[in-house]
């Protein structure tokens, strides 16, 4: 019998599971997809599934709800109401992901900022390949811009890197709704074979399909 993988969240992915259950988070959200929200409220809430929350996702999810988009419409007792409805919004995923999941805290002494600095500022990372699904895939703008890795999607991969290392027996896997950063992974695991774990995979939490599989992106 072959070992389940263990998944490592993105940020992207507790907005789409909080908005699965707040209607107030899907209606003041254009780019919400009511659909895709329910198929990753189904994967998240899987009992067979072990899913690690990283404390750095767990800090950026606070910070998208509570201050981002911040409603000063009226005075500031609206405003005390309006933090206060989103606090129990997070209090309800704590919950959630106390029950049947894992928070996922920095396992060193040793900063992963410096590794995420060092892969966000590596232009060598992007071989011929890679340009070529970054300019004519769906991830480029029409005036021809894309984005990769930015300093957060870095962190998340150095995360996933230390989570693989703590379970090496077992493909520690980054469920994420970024498809670019889904699609890197194997180039990283490629390009860094020296130091990142060859024991990572991702998933496209937006793919139409439900079945979760691994090397989505050969």
């Amino acid at each position: 019998m072959s070992v389940k993988p263990i998944y490592l969240i993105d940020t992207n992915i507790l907005f789409q599971w909080l908005a699965a259950y707040v209607p107030h988070v899907q209606t003041t959200n254009t780019g919400f997809q009511i659909a895709a929200a329910a198929r990753i409220q189904r994967f998240m809430e899987q009992d067979d599934r072990e899913i690690y929350v990283p404390d750095l996702v767990w800090v950026e999810f606070l910070g998208v709800v509570l201050h981002k988009n911040m409603d000063v419409s009226n005075d500031l007792d609206q405003l005390r109401f309006w933090f206060r409805q989103r606090e129990s919004y997070i209090q309800q995923m704590q919950g959630l992901i106390h029950r049947r999941h894992h928070f996922f805290q920095w396992p060193t002494v040793e900063s992963p900022h410096a590794a995420a600095a060092a892969l966000t500022t590596d232009l060598a990372l992007i071989d011929e390949s890679t340009f070529d699904w970054l300019s004519k895939g769906g991830k480029a703008r029409l005036d021809g811009t894309a984005k990769l890795l930015d300093g957060m999607d870095a962190a998340i991969l150095i995360y996933l890197n230390a989570l693989a290392q703590v379970y090496p027996g077992r493909c520690a896997v980054l469920y994420t709704a970024d498809k670019a950063l889904a699609r890197i992974i194997p180039r990283v695991r490629e390009y860094y074979r020296h130091w990142f774990s060859q024991n990572t995979d991702a998933v496209y939490a937006l793919s139409t399909s439900d079945r979760g599989g691994l090397n989505l992106y050969p």
